[in-house]
C-alpha cells in the first residue's frame, strides 16, 4: 500500500542584501526584474565549502537592479519557487490464518521508501545565491529532513 507525495516548491520572495539602507525598516526588500529569470538548480553539499545552494549568484546590475531609495522592486512576493518535494511512503502485509480463530499479521512499514532528500528554502538573496540552511520537516543543521525509517510490526489477533 504506497503514498506518495510530489509538490511543487514553496514560494519565496526575492531581494538583495543592500536594500537595507534604501528602504524604510517597515518596507519590504525587493529587486527589480523577472523572477522567471531566476537560474535554479540544487549545487553542492551538505559538508560541502559553500553548502548547497538553489540558484545562482546574481550580481545587481546585471539580471536585477536596486529599486532605488525609498522604492520597492517590481519582483512581486513569493514570486520564486524552491525545491520541489518528494515522498513515498509504503507497507507490506501479510496475515496468516490459524485454527480459523487465531491471525498473525507481519507488516512492514518504510517511510521515505526511496530515501529521497527534500530541502527547504533558500534565502532569497539574489547576490549571494540562494543557500539553504535546512528541510521542511523535520529540520536539521545539513539541510537535509527525513530519512529513510523502517518499522516491523507483528500483530497476533485471538
Amino acid at each position: 500500500s504506497p503514498t506518495f507525495v510530489w509538490q511543487s516548491g514553496l514560494p519565496f520572495t526575492l531581494g538583495f542584501s543592500g536594500c537595507g539602507a534604501d528602504v524604510p525598516g517597515s518596507a519590504p526588500c525587493q529587486v527589480n526584474g523577472n523572477a522567471g529569470s531566476l537560474k535554479t538548480g540544487l549545487k553542492g553539499f551538505a559538508g560541502g565549502p559553500s553548502g548547497v545552494t538553489f540558484f545562482t549568484q546574481t550580481p545587481i546590475g546585471t539580471t536585477f537592479t536596486d529599486p532605488g531609495l525609498d522604492n520597492i522592486g517590481n519582483v512581486g512576493r513569493n514570486t520564486a519557487f524552491g525545491p520541489h518535494l518528494f515522498n513515498a511512503d509504503m507497507s507490506l502485509s501479510k496475515n496468516f490464518t490459524f485454527v480459523e480463530r487465531y491471525t498473525l499479521q507481519l507488516r512492514m512499514d518504510a517511510y521515505n521508501a526511496f530515501n529521497h532528500i527534500n530541502y527547504g528554502n533558500p534565502n532569497g538573496n539574489v547576490d549571494t545565491g540562494g543557500s539553504i540552511g535546512g528541510g521542511p520537516y523535520p529540520a536539521s543543521l545539513s539541510g537535509t529532513t527525513n530519512p529513510r525509517q523502517l518499522q516491523f510490526t507483528a500483530h497476533v489477533q485471538f
